[in-house]
């Protein structure tokens, strides 16, 4: 499904709905005590979202949702993991797009100050926390 999404194969509102949907089910399976994690739904999440302000931002550039939709994965998975560096280099070795690495490094710092505002602790820490 992710790749249906870099590919710009959803519109936005479609993205909206996935992206809601994984939120509900990944909060839903770890609040059950599930086994379940958050790195690729996190990536999901960060993906669709991304794909989605690339379609609504820019309708007719059919390339939008796939390079909103990186960036959104690795702003995500930073601000959950507080982990810029790990974002990038994950990101940028998944996709192998190198061109976007400024575009990347950029997200990932803002998402890194916005986590940091937002909460205390990771999605990592405050799980070990609940144990």
């Amino acid at each position: 499904v992710l790749s249906t999404i870099l590919d710009g194969g959803y519109s936005a509102g479609a993205l909206v709905g996935l992206m809601s949907l994984k939120i509900v089910a990944t909060s839903l399976t770890l609040a059950v005590g599930f086994a379940g994690g958050v790195f690729a739904p996190s990536l999901f999440i960060g993906g669709a979202l991304g794909a989605a302000f690339g379609l609504a931002l820019v309708p007719d550039h059919p390339s939008a949702a796939a390079v909103f939709g990186v960036i959104g994965m690795g702003a995500v998975f930073t601000g959950a993991a507080r982990a810029p560096i790990t974002a990038v280099v994950l990101i940028i070795e998944m996709t192998s797009q190198y061109s976007l690495l400024t575009p990347l490094m950029l997200a990932s710092v803002l998402a890194t100050f916005a986590s940091r505002f937002l909460t205390r602790t990771t999605i990592y820490t405050e799980e070990l926390r609940r144990r």
